[in-house]
Formats: structure tokens, sequence, C-alpha cells
């Protein structure tokens, strides 16, 4: 039986015009329908990055009933480019029921994927210029139930990952996880972002975003404003080296870093 979810369930996606040299602000240019969309796919979780959009239907069953899939768009003609499978696809993974895109490269969640235990879930990263796979995204301490991938984002080297059902502070107060993948066949986690008042019920992770070095996660059971009222955190992703003083990286503070600062002695550019 496939999952359906009020929120994402949706028949096709519609690209509109903010500019356009043919039409006038606001106008539909296209709607975009897969190329064998069917009952029940639950097709139009979307992101979209310069001209390239992306499309989630958790509800397709390429994989089994509700493995999900996604899809690629070229939103200057509105034909489908790709679609999007994972490799390990199975049963009720929900992939495509979060999407993002950053220039060549998207996110896909699916957060009821079991690798960590059931429902732990997954995301996936995907070169949108092959529609191939290129890595699996998991957290190092994901654990059933925490539904990691209930939301992605993704920002030049730089992902992250929601998990609404974490319980670090109490269950299902929520987390994301940052993963550097710069080197994108080889992701790494680089943080786990907890709010610093989080507390049971709490939802963090429901929703994320990032530009740049700063992310924003949201909390829709946050309560600081009455039951249920939500809020956003805002999250800073500088990362602070481990050695400051270990200039030239080789994990020692000696002549080499003190050579390297003199090489650079003088004023700031």
């Amino acid at each position: 039986m496939r999952y359906l979810t009020p929120v994402l369930f949706a028949a096709a996606a519609s690209v509109l015009s903010t500019a356009a040299a043919n039409a006038d602000l606001g106008d539909q240019l296209f709607k975009l329908l897969p190329d064998d969309g069917a009952a029940g796919d639950g097709f139009g979780s979307v992101a979209i990055d310069g001209t390239t959009a992306i499309v989630g239907a958790i509800g397709d069953d390429d994989n089994g009933d509700s493995s999900g899939s996604a899809y690629l768009f070229d939103t200057t003609k509105g034909d489908q480019i790709a679609k999007l499978l994972p490799k390990d696809g199975a049963l009720d993974d929900l992939f495509g029921s979060s999407v993002a895109i950053s220039g060549a490269t998207a996110i896909v969640g699916a957060w009821h994927d079991d690798d960590n235990g059931t429902w732990s879930g997954s995301a996936y990263l995907f070169d949108t210029t092959t529609g191939r796979q290129i890595a699996k995204l998991l957290p190092e301490d994901g654990v059933t139930g925490e539904w990691f991938g209930r939301s992605v984002a993704i920002s030049g080297t730089t992902a992250i990952g929601g998990a609404t059902r974490d319980c670090d502070n109490g269950d299902s107060s929520g987390s994301a996880r940052v993963f550097d993948i710069s080197d994108p066949a080889n992701p790494t986690q680089i943080a786990k972002l907890l709010a610093n008042d989080a507390a049971e019920g709490d939802f963090l992770g429901v929703s994320v975003a990032i530009s740049g070095d700063t992310a924003i996660v949201g909390a829709s059971g946050d309560d600081d404003n009455g039951a249920g009222s939500g809020s956003a955190y805002l999250f800073d992703l500088v990362v602070v080296p481990a050695c400051p003083s270990d200039l030239d990286g080789d994990g020692n503070v000696g002549i080499l870093d003190l050579l390297t600062l003199l090489a650079n002695w003088g004023r700031c550019p």
C-alpha cells in the first residue's frame, strides 16, 4: 500500500516566471509532469537552482511500494532530464520526501530508510549532469526511528539533513547533521546541530536551509510562544581548526609553522 501524506502528496509541479523575456511577472511557464507518472506517486516536493529543478515522488514504486524517486527538469523547456533512483532503494523508503539542489549536485532524503535501524533515515547525493548517484549520507550516530532526511538542504560543498525524531534532548527533540561534500564521493559528517534549549517534542530538523557558513533549522514543536508555536535556530558552520597554530596542517607545531607565519608577515589584504 502506498504511503501518502497530505503535505507532500501532489499530482504535479508548476514553474512560474519571476523574470522572463517573453512572459509577464508571475506567469506560469510550464506544468511539470514525470514521463512515467502514475496514481499514488506523490510527485511534488520541489527545489530549484539555476535552470534545473528537482521534484520528489515518495509514492513511486520502482523499487517497491513507496520506495520513492526524484526527477530532474530543464526549466527553460519544462522537459524531464533524468529520473533519480537510489542504488539500494527498497519498500517504504520514502525516497524523495525532501529534495534540494546546488549547482551540479542534488540531495534527496529518504527518512524511512533503515540502514541504522527501522526508519533511521538517509540522504543521497546525485550528479545532476548525469543523474548518477554519487554517495549516501548516514549519520555517525544514527539510530532506529530518528527520521534523518526528513528535510535536506545543500549549498556549495556543504549539505545538511534534519532528523526530527532524534532523542538526544528528549523524545523527538530533533537534530540536524552537517556534511562536508567537497569530495562528493566521500562525504564526511562535520557537525551535529542541537538547540541550546532543546526539549522533548520540539521536532528540530523539520526544515533546514543553508547559505554559505550559516544554517537555519526549524523546530515546529517548540513552545516558547505556547504549545506547538514553533521556532527556528541559526547555526554558525565555520570550522575552527583543532590546532590553530598548526599552519601547515601536518599535525605538529614546529619550525615549518613559524616559517609559514614569517612568510606571510605584514598587513592583511
